[in-house]
């Protein structure tokens, strides 16, 4: 089993040419404690653009409250449920990283690595376990072709959720909706795809991938955000 990694202090230098700098934490396997509070440190604008990435192969790390349902994937997907950010621990990042004058850029990674979404909502996530079992990497490197299901209505109501509730937590324009590895094959093994797949032709995959961008790309934009995604999904 992976454990969460902790990282107690850490020293980031740079060479003074280059004139961006960013960071990726993925969150679900190396959960950070939250940063502390601290006066203004000149020498932290080296580091100019974290990137919270919320990928859900194995945990759900964040317990964002305000809405009914968003709750459930902390709450049944977590390592454990004292290994998740609240909504007061992600504010408290954002602001100690805005004291320094850095951007934090949120990633919800979809609709693939969403394994971890299927343990609070089953019906939303294609499973496809012959697929995942037959993963010559093995189980671990397997449940990464688990993704969402487009066709689901109540994945766009969790997806809806989780954006609206992230959107007033991550100040920043720019949001990710990640789009990168969608494994076909695994959405074949449902049934309701397999049959919408059905004289679609050999980009019936681009053409599911395009259907869900479009309704999260349109819903980010509705909350006032710039969105980003991989260029597999473009």
């Amino acid at each position: 089993m992976h454990h969460p990694s902790l990282l107690v202090r850490a020293r980031i230098s740079s060479d003074a040419h280059l004139t961006a700098r960013a960071k990726t934490q993925r969150i679900p396997e190396h959960l950070l404690p939250p940063i502390p509070l601290q006066p203004y440190e000149p020498s932290s604008l080296q580091l100019g653009s974290p990137y919270h990435h919320q990928r859900s192969d194995f945990f759900w790390s964040h317990k964002l409250s305000g809405s009914e349902s968003v709750p459930q994937l902390a709450a049944a997907g977590a390592l454990h449920p004292s290994l998740v950010y609240s909504t007061f621990d992600v504010r408290n990042v954002v602001e100690a990283a805005r004291l320094r004058g850095i951007r934090v850029v949120p990633e919800l990674d979809m609709p693939a690595h969403a394994a971890a979404w299927a343990h609070a909502e089953p019906t939303m996530v294609v499973s496809c376990p012959s697929r995942v079992g037959a993963d010559d990497e093995g189980l671990e490197h397997g449940i990464d072709k688990m993704a969402l299901n487009p066709l689901s209505e109540r994945t766009y109501e969790v997806v809806d959720l989780l954006l609206s509730e992230m959107a007033g937590l991550f100040p920043e324009d720019y949001f990710h909706l990640g789009g990168d590895e969608v494994d076909g094959d695994c959405w074949l093994e449902d049934p309701v795809i397999r049959k919408w797949a059905e004289g679609k032709g050999v980009t019936w995959k681009e053409q599911l991938v395009a259907l869900f961008s479009a309704r999260i790309v349109h819903r980010t934009a509705q909350l006032g955000k710039r969105p980003v995604m991989w260029d597999e999904a473009l």
